[in-house]
């Protein structure tokens, strides 16, 4: 996993590890995790979108479809998906003792998170085993800064992106 000398070197450590049921999300979770101890909580809400009848097709066709506002047949609005992450974030930020939360989930979330805040649909792409850190701010309509953790000689670097300028 090329993203674990990144998360070895977060600070401040994770306090928990809450990640999505579905395999791809769960293990990478558990590889971060084996040599760290972390508590680990499957949260079901932090699947993937339920792309239906999507599944399997062209991802540039899928991604184009999600970008006109459709949805799928047999699957998953986008607003839908949003209410059920909205309900995953709430229950991880209102727990006290999680107070460095780490979410392990699927890049579509920051297309739910948009939905939430009524902006409109970006291509924004989170690349696979991406380390981000949402920091609360009220600068603008999005409600935090959000940085690219990456390692450069060694120490931690945080980038702030692009999705923190809505």
């Amino acid at each position: 996993l090329d993203r674990m000398p990144v998360f070895n070197k977060l600070s401040p450590m994770p306090t928990h590890i809450i990640h999505s049921t579905l395999s791809r999300a769960a293990d990478t979770a558990a590889i971060l995790n084996q040599d760290r101890n972390v508590a680990m909580i499957a949260n079901y809400n932090l699947r993937e979108i339920d792309a239906g009848e999507w599944a399997g097709m062209d991802s540039h066709e899928v991604k184009q479809k999600w970008m006109d506002s459709l949805s799928p047949p047999n699957g998953e609005s986008l607003n839908d998906f949003a209410i059920r992450i909205q309900k995953a974030f709430n229950e991880i930020l209102s727990k006290d003792d999680y107070s460095t939360p780490l979410i392990v989930a699927h890049g579509r979330i920051v297309n739910a998170i948009d939905t939430i805040y009524k902006i409109p649909m970006r291509s924004l792409q989170v690349q696979n085993c991406e380390i981000l850190k949402f920091i609360p701010s009220t600068k603008n309509q999005y409600p935090w800064d959000v940085y690219k953790c990456d390692l450069r000689d060694g120490k931690i670097i945080e980038e702030l992106t692009d999705w923190s300028q809505t």
